[in-house]
């Protein structure tokens, strides 16, 4: 510690004081204070930049509570007319409606470690929610969803649009399209994912033969595959996780699979 007792000016922690001994007790254990002060927030910053992921606009904490506004007032997509479920079905979905959380999905994109060179494609998005977490917390070229059903695309539309109006991602590319993705065009897809856990084994079958062998890196689906022909002569089973879905986040979770393709 520095003690002087004449006037002369002293320049400490790049300041000048003018010295007392009363004055240079207090004042270095302000400085000391005020640097301790500037590492712990340091430190803050540097946890906070850990949860977001590399090139994402929001981290996940960000992308949930604005995701939770956008959906507050929008169809939540569990109830649709009586005859989009006979159509749903007709081709091999099931009206049965459910989703992966927020804190999951963060945990399969940590694993997947999106680029900026990626195209992520959600096979039956329902209202978007997981296109668009996936578009605000990670890097990703583009993210695209595809769903049969019309009420659950109407409000995917709705909520892209009030997430775009967000000045911070209004730069984002996020697409949403109608249609049986069984007949999509799916070249550019690196990333493809499914919650898959109501589809039949033919309209699985018909995803892996549409899924880009060369260009796709992996497809993450909740149903193991492996009684899935056209899909095993494809890819290969690289991952398990055990994670929380909307039905079974008291159940001990569910099962997601990640698949990659044969070298």
């Amino acid at each position: 510690m520095l003690v002087a007792y004449s006037s002369a000016a002293w320049r400490f922690a790049g300041l000048a004081v003018l010295l007392t001994p009363h004055f240079c007790v207090v004042e270095c254990a302000n400085v000391l204070r005020h640097k301790l002060m500037l590492g712990q927030g340091k430190s803050k910053l540097k946890t906070e930049a850990a949860k977001r992921a590399p090139g994402g606009v929001f981290d996940t904490d960000e992308a949930s509570t604005l995701l939770t506004k956008t959906y507050e007032d929008l169809n939540p997509g569990f109830n649709i007319p009586a005859q989009e479920q006979k159509a749903l079905e007709a081709v091999g979905g099931s009206p049965i409606y459910g989703e992966i959380l927020p804190e999951s999905l963060a945990k399969v994109l940590e694993y997947v470690k999106p680029t900026r060179d990626d195209v992520f494609y959600d096979l039956g998005s329902g209202i978007g929610k997981t296109v668009l977490q996936t578009a605000l917390t990670t890097p990703v070229k583009k993210a695209v969803g595809i769903e049969f059903e019309a009420t659950r695309h109407k409000t995917a539309l709705q909520a892209r649009k009030a997430v775009l109006g967000t000045p911070a991602a209004a730069d984002r590319v996020i697409e949403f399209e109608q249609k049986d993705f069984a007949k999509a065009t799916l070249d550019d897809a690196t990333i493809a994912y499914s919650c898959a856990t109501c589809f039949s084994t033919e309209l699985l079958g018909k995803i892996c033969d549409l899924l880009p062998q060369k260009k796709v890196r992996m497809f993450v689906v909740l149903k193991d595959l492996g009684d899935v022909e056209n899909c095993t002569r494809k890819f290969w089973k690289a991952h398990v996780m055990q994670l929380p879905m909307s039905w079974s986040r008291k159940s001990g979770g569910s099962s997601i699979y990640f698949y990659q393709p044969h070298a």
